[in-house]
This record gives structure tokens, sequence and C-alpha cells, in this order.
């Protein structure tokens, strides 16, 4: 342990002018948790930037959802390239910032912007590096205040990549495996984040929209219809407590005209919400619709179909949005408690 310290302190103090107290510094760990700076060629890296204070203390506004790492080679054999991961909302409440360097698929859990990993820097195909390579990694303050919403964030640290036993054939193959774990980081990020927000809305009480008597729905659609619409739509088994709102209007549906004066849709007076159990992930959500129905011309409109629409009401807590759905396509799903459905 104490080798450990002193690995530390001694990175810090050559790196950087700051006192280990104001700028604890980014440390690197291999596969079995230890500390080092110098790591073989394609050996598995993790990193760990140590702050002060939790993360959600350098917050500029109410959250942050990325953070900027420069990446810096001290050799004219190779550079660097600077990586922004992407954030969990779990880890603004911690004091230290973990971050995937060289992971395997098996463990890569960290999502790089535009897919640009720390093997860009260290395994380029443009390069064919010798010897023991050293990169000075660090957090810079102006970029992350003006573009990811973290203010006064400075911390640094090197490692070295040591490129002398490693064969070019073998070489050769150290950025796709990069590429690869970065890949399957996505699906295991996807699955970390689900249960984190799955814990976290275990405090927060039942939505608001749950909480009210369903009002009058639609006349010429049953309930039971509209059910199979959002199980069909969201390919789910179950839905929970489907509740109407105040209606917008007079009747199912309000016509809308375009600009030049032509019907363009239909659009429902009776907005919804529902919960459900999510068959992609395993936990409880829930979302907001209405019907709608697009004009195809010659006076006929199109099937209805649910149009998505926010569940959230102005006193409601930040409950979390579902990311993984956002990005097939389903707008305005969040998570909830599922203890609180009543089924």
């Amino acid at each position: 342990m104490n080798t450990i310290k002193l690995i530390l302190v001694t990175i810090l103090f050559t790196i950087t002018q700051f006192s280990f107290s104001e700028n604890p510094g980014i440390i690197f760990m291999n596969a079995k948790g230890e500390v080092t700076t110098v790591f073989l060629a394609g050996e598995e890296i993790r990193g760990r930037i140590n702050l002060p204070k939790p993360v959600k203390d350098y917050l500029k506004g109410e959250t942050a959802t990325q953070i900027r790492i420069d990446v810096r080679s001290t050799s004219d054999e190779i550079s660097g390239i600077a990586v922004t991961k992407m954030l969990r909302a779990s880890e603004l409440n911690n004091s230290y910032i973990d971050f995937d360097v060289y992971p395997t698929a098996q463990k890569a859990k960290d999502i790089y912007e535009s897919g640009l990993g720390f093997f860009f820097s260290f395994y380029p195909t443009n390069a064919s590096p010798k010897g023991v390579i050293k990169f000075e990694v660090a957090v810079g303050d102006e970029y992350n205040e003006n573009y990811n919403g973290l203010s006064k964030m400075e911390v640094s640290g090197e490692i070295s990549i040591d490129y002398t036993k490693i064969t070019a054939n073998e070489y050769s193959k150290l950025w796709s495996k990069g590429k690869d774990a970065h890949d399957a980081a996505e699906a295991n990020a996807s699955k970390i984040a689900s249960i984190e927000n799955a814990e976290s809305v275990k405090s927060m009480p039942l939505p608001i929209v749950f909480t009210k008597p369903s009002k009058a729905g639609y006349t010429g659609y049953s309930n039971a219809v509209i059910i199979n619409m959002i199980k069909a739509r969201y390919k789910i088994n179950a839905v929970y407590m489907l509740t109407f709102d105040e209606p917008d209007g007079l009747g199912d549906f309000n016509s809308l005209k375009d600009l030049n004066n032509y019907p363009s849709e239909k659009l429902g007076n009776h907005v919804f919400y529902f919960a459900f159990k999510d068959e992609l992930d395993g936990q409880y959500k829930f979302a907001g619709g209405r019907l709608r129905m697009l004009y195809e011309g010659n006076g006929k409109y199109s099937e209805a179909f649910i149009f998505p629409y926010s569940p959230l009401m102005n006193n409601d807590p930040k409950f979390p949005f579902d990311y993984a759905r956002k990005d097939l396509g389903f707008e305005s799903v969040f998570f909830m408690d599922g203890a609180k459905i009543k089924k």
C-alpha cells in the first residue's frame, strides 16, 4: 500500500505544480487493480480521475453528460488525441471518475464520443512506435467549462506504453481490439445505466400523472384497443395504470391543416399515460402518448397510431430518462419504481 502511495505522489509531483490536496491527479491501473505508470503494449488499462470533492460540485448548471480528457505524447513517433467520455448520472455523486483506457471487451463500460477512445492515441494504424513512450493525460478546465458544464476541474497524470516486447504483427491487431472493446462498451454501458437508474427511482414517489383519477378516453377506441396498440408499438407484454388526462377538446380528434390550408392530420384530444415492464432490460418505466392519424389524400387518413407525449409534470422529481429507448426511436420514456405500480 505504501508503494502505491509513493507512486501516486511521484506522478503528481512530477507532472503538476498543484499540491496533492488541490490536484489529486489521474492514476492508471492494470488488470489486477495495481497502480502503475508503465504498461506493456496491449495490456489491460483502467484510469481514475481523483478529485477533492464530488463531481456534482464542479457543475456550472444542473448536470453534465460528458468530460474531455486530453492525451499528449512526449515523443515525435506518435501523437495523442483528446477523448470525450460520456458520464453516467451516478458518477456525479463520486469524488472520482473511472474511465476505460484499454479494457477487454468483457469489462468495457465507457462510451467515448464518436468512438474515439485511447486506442487511437496508443495504437494508431499509421505509426510504428518503438521503445517506451510517455503520454501526458489531463483534464483541462477551459474546454470542459465552456462546452461540458464542468468548472474549475484541472487534474493530470502520465502513463507510458512499452512497445519493446511486441511484434509488428501483434501491434497491427491492437487498434482493432480497442475498437471492438469500445463497441462492446456501448451494450455494457446501457446495462449498467439501466440497473443504476432502476435503483435510483426506488426513493422517488409515484409519478404525478398516476396520482390523479383517470378521465374519459376515446369513444372510438376502447382502453383494451389502446393497450394493445401500446404493446405492439413498444414491444412489451403488459401495460399498467393506463390513465387519461383532461381532454384538449370535444370529440376524439382535432383536424389540423398545413400552411396551404390543406388537411394534414388528426391529433387525438385525449392524452394518456401508462407504465410497463420493459422487455429490453427488465426494468419498469412510464411514458405518455395520444392518438394521431396522418392525411393520405382523397379525404382519407391513416390508421390511428400512438404519438409520444411527455408524462412528466412540473413538480415531478427528475425521473431518469431512458436513452436506450430513445436510440431505438422511442421518445419520452422514463424509469420508475416498479414496486409502486398498481397491477
